[in-house]
């Protein structure tokens, strides 16, 4: 079985963030969890538990924040592609985030995710991916595929 689980994460501590996980079965997947989760701990946690399988892992937050100021160059391409489609995202730099989190909460989710031998590799067993559904879903609902 293949695990697909998807993270929203809150970017400070006072919010939960959101957990779900799905299995393959047969030709699709079915819901195995979902759930709220408050600390980043019991995020890790419920991701062991899913360990003996193959798992990609999804999550709604920036997990390599080089900058200090402005944006990451991943944010100006994606402004680039979507901007006349009316898309955009906030900046992601390191002096935005640590307004809501000290440490970041997404680079220790990721820190942590890395010691269990999760990578950004595609063809890894166990991958950890930073996702921004907004623009799957405007491409999805809109018709506003920018290629």
């Amino acid at each position: 079985m293949k695990i697909y689980i998807g993270i929203d994460l809150a970017w400070g501590e006072k919010n939960p963030s959101g957990f779900a996980v799905l299995g393959s079965k047969g030709d699709g997947v079915e819901l195995l969890d979902l759930q709220l989760i408050q600390s980043l701990d019991i995020i890790v946690q419920e991701i062991q538990k899913y360990l003996h399988y193959d798992v990609s892992i999804g999550v709604d937050a920036p997990l390599v924040i080089p900058n200090k100021e402005g944006n990451r160059s991943v944010e100006k391409e994606f402004i680039s592609d979507f901007s006349k489609y009316k898309i955009s995202m906030l900046p992601v730099n390191r002096t935005l985030l640590s307004k809501f989190s000290s440490p970041i909460r997404s680079e220790e989710l990721f820190a942590k995710l890395t010691q269990l031998q999760f990578t950004r590799d595609f063809h890894a067993s166990r991958t950890i991916l930073e996702v921004y559904p907004h623009a799957t879903i405007a491409v999805c609902f809109h018709n506003t595929n920018p290629y």
